[in-house]
């Protein structure tokens, strides 16, 4: 709403006249350099590749949080932490198996 109040504003000001499809060009840019999306989701889920196709498409720059922990902490820190976080989050599932499996 703000951009229209401007653009109006301006071409009384400055007779001139512009098309309104710049209001949309001028929200689309100012939104681009203000919102971020983030992936979620498993292992080998696509996050990485949907990821570069948005960077390319949008014009963002990609991270990816796992090359981010590797180049910090070195690959076998985030190979041992991705296998303790697994078996943290598989123990509860295991217990259930193992009450299940002892009726």
């Amino acid at each position: 709403m703000l951009i229209a109040q401007a653009k109006y504003t301006f071409e009384i000001f400055e007779n001139m006249s512009f098309d309104d499809s710049i209001i949309d060009e001028i929200k689309k840019e100012m939104l681009k350099d203000r919102c971020n999306i983030v992936l979620i989701g498993m292992p080998s889920a696509g996050k990485t590749t949907i990821g570069k196709m948005l960077e390319e498409k949008l014009g963002k720059e990609f991270f990816d949080l796992d090359d981010m922990i590797i180049a910090k902490a070195g690959k076998k820190a985030f190979q041992k932490s991705s296998r303790n976080l697994v078996k943290q989050d598989l123990e509860p599932l295991k217990q259930k198996l193992r009450l299940k499996q002892a009726r």
